[in-house]
């Protein structure tokens, strides 16, 4: 999951990793399903370790977002920043 995570570059590609990393049909999500068929000395602590687990990935989603936002914030800037010394002056006329 950190690795595709690492590999994203914008929302679209954050998008699918957190959908095929944290959603409901990726591996955690499956792992949480099949706790109910532990055991249920085992099932708390095996439940502990992926909630863990999940709380982590899910925090490095959501700095990875906070980065991607800002990253595509500043190039939206630069890509619709307007020159206005290269813009035509214009003389109001003048009344009367």
């Amino acid at each position: 999951a950190m690795a595709a995570l690492a590999a994203t570059t914008d929302s679209a590609s954050l998008a699918e990793a957190r959908s095929a990393h944290i959603g409901e049909a990726s591996p955690l999500a499956r792992l949480n399903g099949s706790l109910r068929s532990l055991p249920p000395e085992q099932r708390k602590d095996a439940g502990k370790l992926v909630g863990q687990s999940r709380a982590r990935v899910t925090q490095a989603f959501q700095a990875r977002e906070a980065e991607i936002q800002e990253q595509e914030a500043a190039a939206r800037l630069v890509a619709e920043a307007v020159d206005v010394t290269a813009l035509p002056s214009h003389q109001l006329p003048r009344a009367g």
